[in-house]
């Protein structure tokens, strides 16, 4: 009897630390949903003379957001990790 009351005492246990677990790893994965700034849309621009995504940031972006929105107008428009955009209608994010 004493050794089914630790078994049940230690699966208890066991079932708490996993659930505690999953609720900490869940909430560090999520966090930058509530914290962060999150893309509302995307619109078109032209760029009509070559320019840096640097350069496009600081004219479109906030300087909070900045980092963010290089990466993603670098990741949606395929832009190689130079960066230059040359002559051609790009896709930039909006944030909210």
């Amino acid at each position: 009897m004493k050794v089914l009351n630790i078994f049940k005492g230690t699966l208890l246990l066991l079932a708490l630390l996993v659930t505690a677990m999953f609720t900490f790893t869940a909430i560090y994965f999520n966090i930058n949903k509530v914290t962060g700034v999150n893309v509302s849309k995307y619109i078109q621009i032209a760029v009509d003379k070559p320019a840096k995504v640097e350069e496009i940031a600081a004219s479109y972006s906030d300087p909070a957001a900045k980092h963010k929105f290089i990466n993603e107008t670098m990741r949606v428009n395929s832009i190689n990790s130079n960066g230059y955009i040359s002559n051609r209608t790009i896709i930039v994010p909006v944030f909210e």
